[in-house]
């Protein structure tokens, strides 16, 4: 297995070198337009602060957890839903992925980190 060397980013910030991140097809690199994915929302379990919920992707039938929505969201059990996933900077060989879920309304519900080789699971 070939390692990564490590990066110093505080080091590459003082001498104003611009990082490039890897980008993949499947993901939306940061600072670019993220493509929407819609889904549904199949469940929502009230906990004393939070609410966690879960969603289906529309085509592929997979499911995604979210578990730190706000109880003030106007989201019920069959709402439309979108995603939307961004790569995030990590020194890491797999960058991790930030994904966001919005109602349709484009209020941000809730957000989770998954590795890019769980992007299949919600495609």
């Amino acid at each position: 297995m070939v390692q990564t060397p490590r990066v110093n980013h505080t080091a590459l910030a003082s001498q104003n070198v611009k990082i490039i991140w890897r980008e993949s097809e499947n993901v939306t690199p940061i600072n670019q337009p993220a493509k929407k994915i819609s889904c549904d929302v199949l469940s929502i379990a009230e906990g004393k602060t939070w609410n966690n919920i879960v969603v289906q992707r529309k085509v592929s039938k997979k499911r995604l957890f979210f578990g730190r929505a706000k109880k003030d969201l106007d989201i019920n059990v069959g709402d439309e839903a979108y995603l939307e996933i961004e790569m995030m900077p990590s020194e890491l060989p797999e960058t991790p992925l930030r994904v966001t879920l919005y109602d349709m309304n484009g209020v941000k519900v809730d957000w989770t980190i998954i590795q890019p080789s769980q992007i299949d699971n919600i495609r």
